[in-house]
Protein backbone atom coordinates (compact mmCIF):
# COMPACT_ATOMS: atom_id res chain seq x y z
CA UNK A 1 0.00 0.00 0.00
CA UNK A 2 2.70 2.33 0.40
CA UNK A 3 4.68 0.96 -2.39
CA UNK A 4 1.40 1.94 -4.11
CA UNK A 5 1.17 5.34 -2.67
CA UNK A 6 4.62 6.76 -3.28
CA UNK A 7 3.86 4.86 -7.44
CA UNK A 8 0.72 7.12 -7.75
CA UNK A 9 2.85 10.34 -6.79
CA UNK A 10 5.78 9.14 -8.90
CA UNK A 11 7.77 9.18 -5.44
CA UNK A 12 11.50 7.38 -5.74
CA UNK A 13 10.75 4.25 -3.99
CA UNK A 14 12.16 4.77 -0.20
CA UNK A 15 12.65 1.04 0.44
CA UNK A 16 15.40 1.71 3.69
CA UNK A 17 14.07 3.20 5.82
CA UNK A 18 10.74 4.27 4.99
CA UNK A 19 9.80 0.59 4.01
CA UNK A 20 11.68 -1.83 6.83
CA UNK A 21 10.49 0.46 9.50
CA UNK A 22 6.50 0.05 8.77
CA UNK A 23 7.42 -3.45 8.02
CA UNK A 24 8.96 -4.20 11.22
CA UNK A 25 6.34 -1.89 12.89
CA UNK A 26 3.22 -4.09 11.26
CA UNK A 27 5.30 -7.10 11.95
CA UNK A 28 5.72 -6.16 16.06
CA UNK A 29 1.99 -5.41 16.48
CA UNK A 30 0.58 -8.08 14.38
CA UNK A 31 2.24 -10.62 17.11
CA UNK A 32 2.30 -8.22 20.04
CA UNK A 33 -2.05 -8.66 19.05
CA UNK A 34 -1.94 -12.28 20.07
CA UNK A 35 -1.10 -11.66 23.84
CA UNK A 36 -1.68 -8.02 24.06
CA UNK A 37 -5.58 -8.72 25.64
CA UNK A 38 -3.30 -10.36 28.83
CA UNK A 39 -1.29 -6.60 29.92
CA UNK A 40 -2.50 -4.44 31.98
CA UNK A 41 -1.56 -0.62 32.47
CA UNK A 42 -1.79 -1.09 36.35
CA UNK A 43 0.86 -3.72 35.79
CA UNK A 44 3.97 -2.42 33.41
CA UNK A 45 6.50 -5.24 34.06
CA UNK A 46 4.10 -7.40 33.95
CA UNK A 47 4.39 -7.20 30.31
CA UNK A 48 7.89 -8.80 30.41
CA UNK A 49 6.32 -11.30 32.74
CA UNK A 50 3.89 -12.22 30.06
CA UNK A 51 6.47 -12.33 26.94
CA UNK A 52 8.90 -14.46 28.76
CA UNK A 53 6.24 -16.83 30.19
CA UNK A 54 4.94 -20.46 29.17
CA UNK A 55 2.09 -19.58 27.43
CA UNK A 56 4.16 -17.16 24.61
CA UNK A 57 5.82 -19.64 22.14
CA UNK A 58 9.54 -19.52 21.51
CA UNK A 59 8.84 -18.02 18.07
CA UNK A 60 6.27 -15.76 18.99
CA UNK A 61 8.35 -14.32 21.52
CA UNK A 62 10.89 -14.51 18.75
CA UNK A 63 8.94 -12.41 16.30
CA UNK A 64 7.66 -9.76 19.01
CA UNK A 65 11.25 -9.11 19.78
CA UNK A 66 12.44 -9.11 16.07
CA UNK A 67 9.57 -6.82 15.43
CA UNK A 68 10.12 -4.19 18.29
CA UNK A 69 14.14 -4.19 17.89
CA UNK A 70 13.57 -4.06 14.15
CA UNK A 71 11.18 -1.09 14.36
CA UNK A 72 13.27 1.28 17.06
CA UNK A 73 16.30 1.17 14.98
CA UNK A 74 14.64 1.94 11.91
CA UNK A 75 12.68 4.74 13.52
CA UNK A 76 16.12 6.39 14.17
CA UNK A 77 16.63 6.57 10.43
CA UNK A 78 13.35 8.14 9.41
CA UNK A 79 13.03 11.62 8.36
CA UNK A 80 11.96 14.38 11.09
CA UNK A 81 8.69 14.48 9.16
CA UNK A 82 7.95 10.92 9.36
CA UNK A 83 9.21 10.27 12.72
CA UNK A 84 6.38 12.75 14.15
CA UNK A 85 4.01 11.47 11.47
CA UNK A 86 4.50 7.38 13.03
CA UNK A 87 4.67 8.44 16.53
CA UNK A 88 1.57 9.62 16.49
CA UNK A 89 -0.11 6.89 14.24
CA UNK A 90 1.39 4.43 16.93
CA UNK A 91 -0.23 5.51 19.63
CA UNK A 92 -2.85 5.20 17.32
CA UNK A 93 -2.66 1.86 16.54
CA UNK A 94 -0.93 0.50 19.98
CA UNK A 95 -4.40 1.88 21.60
CA UNK A 96 -6.34 -0.69 19.61
CA UNK A 97 -4.10 -3.68 20.94
CA UNK A 98 -3.56 -2.15 24.78
CA UNK A 99 -5.80 -1.17 27.14
CA UNK A 100 -4.57 2.38 27.05
CA UNK A 101 -8.79 3.96 26.91
CA UNK A 102 -9.89 4.50 29.78
CA UNK A 103 -13.82 3.99 30.04
CA UNK A 104 -16.48 3.55 32.81
CA UNK A 105 -13.58 3.79 35.29
CA UNK A 106 -11.60 0.83 33.53
CA UNK A 107 -8.99 1.06 30.78
CA UNK A 108 -9.68 -0.45 27.52
CA UNK A 109 -8.49 -1.76 24.09
CA UNK A 110 -9.86 0.14 21.25
CA UNK A 111 -11.27 -2.91 19.28
CA UNK A 112 -13.45 -3.36 22.02
CA UNK A 113 -16.03 -0.38 21.12
CA UNK A 114 -18.20 -1.49 18.72
CA UNK A 115 -18.48 1.39 16.59
CA UNK A 116 -15.13 2.31 16.50
CA UNK A 117 -13.32 -1.36 15.83
CA UNK A 118 -13.45 -1.68 12.29
CA UNK A 119 -13.64 2.28 11.75
CA UNK A 120 -9.68 2.62 13.37
CA UNK A 121 -8.55 -0.09 11.14
CA UNK A 122 -8.90 1.60 8.35
CA UNK A 123 -8.24 4.56 9.50
CA UNK A 124 -5.07 3.69 10.73
CA UNK A 125 -3.84 1.93 7.63
CA UNK A 126 -4.99 4.68 5.16
CA UNK A 127 -2.85 7.18 7.68
CA UNK A 128 -0.36 5.22 7.72
CA UNK A 129 0.10 4.25 4.30
CA UNK A 130 -1.11 7.42 2.61
CA UNK A 131 -0.69 10.50 4.85
CA UNK A 132 2.37 9.61 6.58
CA UNK A 133 4.71 8.86 3.64
CA UNK A 134 3.66 12.24 1.80
CA UNK A 135 4.05 14.59 4.89
CA UNK A 136 7.95 15.33 3.22
CA UNK A 137 6.39 16.46 0.09
CA UNK A 138 3.16 16.79 1.06
CA UNK A 139 3.37 20.54 -0.68
CA UNK A 140 4.29 19.45 -4.15
CA UNK A 141 0.50 17.74 -4.57
CA UNK A 142 -3.03 19.27 -5.01
CA UNK A 143 -4.92 18.14 -1.92
CA UNK A 144 -7.78 17.12 -3.74
CA UNK A 145 -5.57 13.95 -5.22
CA UNK A 146 -4.19 13.24 -1.90
CA UNK A 147 -7.55 13.22 -0.33
CA UNK A 148 -9.01 11.14 -2.84
CA UNK A 149 -6.57 8.33 -3.07
CA UNK A 150 -6.88 8.27 1.43
CA UNK A 151 -10.59 8.38 1.17
CA UNK A 152 -10.49 5.17 -1.96
CA UNK A 153 -7.96 3.60 0.73
CA UNK A 154 -10.11 3.80 3.70
CA UNK A 155 -13.17 2.26 2.09
CA UNK A 156 -10.61 -1.00 0.55
CA UNK A 157 -9.45 -1.26 4.12
CA UNK A 158 -12.90 -1.08 5.97
CA UNK A 159 -14.26 -3.58 2.99
CA UNK A 160 -11.55 -6.58 3.25
CA UNK A 161 -11.59 -6.07 7.23
CA UNK A 162 -15.59 -7.38 7.38
CA UNK A 163 -14.48 -10.87 6.10
CA UNK A 164 -12.62 -10.71 9.55
CA UNK A 165 -14.87 -9.84 11.51
CA UNK A 166 -17.32 -12.39 10.50
CA UNK A 167 -15.08 -14.67 11.34
CA UNK A 168 -14.08 -13.66 14.89
CA UNK A 169 -17.79 -13.33 16.07
CA UNK A 170 -17.51 -16.24 18.35
CA UNK A 171 -14.18 -15.31 19.46
CA UNK A 172 -15.90 -11.49 20.61
CA UNK A 173 -18.74 -13.52 22.26
CA UNK A 174 -16.53 -15.14 24.23
CA UNK A 175 -14.91 -12.02 25.16
CA UNK A 176 -17.89 -10.18 26.21
CA UNK A 177 -17.39 -7.68 22.86
CA UNK A 178 -20.24 -6.80 20.49
CA UNK A 179 -19.28 -6.46 16.88
CA UNK A 180 -21.06 -5.16 14.13
CA UNK A 181 -21.91 -8.34 12.27
CA UNK A 182 -23.23 -9.61 15.63
CA UNK A 183 -25.96 -6.40 15.57
CA UNK A 184 -26.51 -6.03 12.12
CA UNK A 185 -26.07 -9.44 10.60
CA UNK A 186 -23.47 -11.28 8.61
CA UNK A 187 -25.61 -10.36 5.59
CA UNK A 188 -25.86 -6.45 5.55
CA UNK A 189 -22.32 -6.06 6.47
CA UNK A 190 -21.91 -7.96 3.39
CA UNK A 191 -23.94 -5.12 2.09
CA UNK A 192 -22.02 -2.79 3.73
CA UNK A 193 -18.62 -3.92 2.19
CA UNK A 194 -19.84 -3.88 -1.19
CA UNK A 195 -21.01 -0.39 -1.02
CA UNK A 196 -17.71 0.53 -0.07
CA UNK A 197 -16.11 -1.20 -3.09
CA UNK A 198 -18.87 0.55 -4.87
CA UNK A 199 -17.35 3.97 -3.46
CA UNK A 200 -13.89 2.56 -3.88
CA UNK A 201 -14.76 2.23 -7.80
CA UNK A 202 -16.70 6.05 -8.27
CA UNK A 203 -13.59 7.05 -6.99
CA UNK A 204 -11.26 5.66 -9.00
CA UNK A 205 -13.17 6.64 -11.91
CA UNK A 206 -13.04 10.06 -10.66
CA UNK A 207 -9.50 10.31 -10.22
CA UNK A 208 -8.69 8.99 -13.44
CA UNK A 209 -11.36 11.75 -14.86
CA UNK A 210 -10.34 14.83 -13.70
CA UNK A 211 -7.47 14.40 -11.73
CA UNK A 212 -5.33 12.52 -14.08
CA UNK A 213 -1.62 13.06 -13.60
CA UNK A 214 0.75 14.80 -15.84
CA UNK A 215 2.58 11.60 -17.22
CA UNK A 216 1.63 9.01 -19.18
CA UNK A 217 2.73 6.34 -17.48
CA UNK A 218 0.03 6.86 -14.73
CA UNK A 219 -3.17 6.90 -16.99
CA UNK A 220 -4.57 3.47 -16.25
CA UNK A 221 -5.79 3.60 -12.69
CA UNK A 222 -9.79 2.79 -13.37
CA UNK A 223 -9.36 -1.08 -14.68
CA UNK A 224 -7.07 -2.13 -12.71
CA UNK A 225 -8.35 -0.57 -9.35
CA UNK A 226 -11.96 -2.30 -10.41
CA UNK A 227 -10.29 -5.42 -10.64
CA UNK A 228 -8.98 -5.37 -7.68
CA UNK A 229 -12.29 -4.53 -6.01
CA UNK A 230 -14.24 -7.22 -7.95
CA UNK A 231 -11.77 -9.70 -6.49
CA UNK A 232 -12.20 -8.39 -3.18
CA UNK A 233 -16.04 -8.21 -3.13
CA UNK A 234 -16.28 -11.90 -4.23
CA UNK A 235 -13.99 -12.90 -1.14
CA UNK A 236 -16.76 -10.39 0.92
CA UNK A 237 -19.44 -12.36 -0.55
CA UNK A 238 -18.50 -15.65 -0.01
CA UNK A 239 -17.13 -14.55 3.77
CA UNK A 240 -17.91 -16.90 6.29
CA UNK A 241 -16.52 -17.93 10.25
CA UNK A 242 -15.79 -21.52 9.34
CA UNK A 243 -13.41 -19.87 6.57
CA UNK A 244 -9.84 -20.95 7.02
CA UNK A 245 -6.57 -18.91 7.93
CA UNK A 246 -5.64 -18.81 4.67
CA UNK A 247 -9.03 -17.74 3.31
CA UNK A 248 -8.26 -14.55 5.12
CA UNK A 249 -4.59 -13.86 5.96
CA UNK A 250 -3.54 -14.58 1.82
CA UNK A 251 -6.38 -14.16 -0.27
CA UNK A 252 -8.35 -11.16 1.57
CA UNK A 253 -5.25 -9.66 2.76
CA UNK A 254 -3.53 -10.44 -0.40
CA UNK A 255 -5.79 -8.05 -2.46
CA UNK A 256 -3.83 -5.41 -1.52
CA UNK A 257 -0.87 -6.68 -3.12
CA UNK A 258 -2.90 -7.93 -5.91
CA UNK A 259 -4.06 -4.13 -6.30
CA UNK A 260 -0.50 -2.73 -6.84
CA UNK A 261 0.49 -5.68 -9.14
CA UNK A 262 -2.31 -5.03 -11.38
CA UNK A 263 -1.40 -1.22 -11.32
CA UNK A 264 1.89 -1.86 -12.53
CA UNK A 265 0.22 -4.42 -15.38
CA UNK A 266 -1.57 -2.17 -16.80
CA UNK A 267 0.61 0.95 -16.58
CA UNK A 268 3.70 -0.89 -18.71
Amino acid sequence: MVCETQWFFKIPLQIFPLIFFIFFATFFEYNLHSVAWRLSLSKPFEVIHQLFSKTVSPTLRFCIITGLLGSLITFCLLRKEWMLGFFLTALFTLAYSLPLIKRNGKFIRMREITYVKVFSVALGWSLITVIVPLLPSANLFSREEILIIFLRRFLFIYAITIPFEIRDMEREKNYGNVSLPMIYGVKMMKVVGLIMLLFFCLLSAMQEKYFSFDIVSRKAIFYPLVISALSAAFLILFASDKKSNWYLKFWTDGTMVLQFLLLLLFNQ
